[in-house]
């Protein structure tokens, strides 16, 4: 099995999700910043790496918050908290990765027309267990 990242990055009281571009696994799905964790790769490490890869900048993980398999059962997916180390306007998606950005208030999340089904089941578990 596999063992996947995703990225709960928090700004004001709000969280980043990505589109997904076209061509990509759950391409046009929203979703946060994601993507495998590679052999002999820490999850912190590969929360680095994806962040600088899909979003141009640096992030500081903070905290491993849950587990769970994906959906078809192939990756184990750690949700880490992660600080953004730049300021919004710095973000420089990539774009044959991400399509488009939305930060959003939780209370906003459930009206997000195709999110991917992870974040669907578990998103709302996931910022219960956060500090507001």
């Amino acid at each position: 099995m596999r063992d996947g990242i995703l990225l709960l990055i928090r700004s004001e009281g709000r969280l980043l999700l990505i589109r997904r571009a076209e061509g990509v696994p759950f391409g046009g799905k929203w979703a946060l910043v994601s993507g495998k964790i590679e052999v002999d790769e820490k999850p912190k490490e590969a929360a680095i790496r994806e962040a600088k890869e899909e979003l141009g900048v640096a992030v500081r993980p903070t905290r491993k918050v849950w587990e769970c398999l994906s959906i078809d059962g192939r990756f184990r997916l750690h949700w880490w908290t992660a600080e953004l180390l730049a300021r919004e306007s710095d973000l420089a998606p990539d774009s044959r990765e991400i399509s488009e950005l939305r930060w959003l208030r939780p209370e906003e999340l459930d009206k997000v027309d195709g999110l991917l089904d992870a974040e669907k089941r578990y998103l709302g578990k996931v910022l219960a267990k956060l500090d507001p």
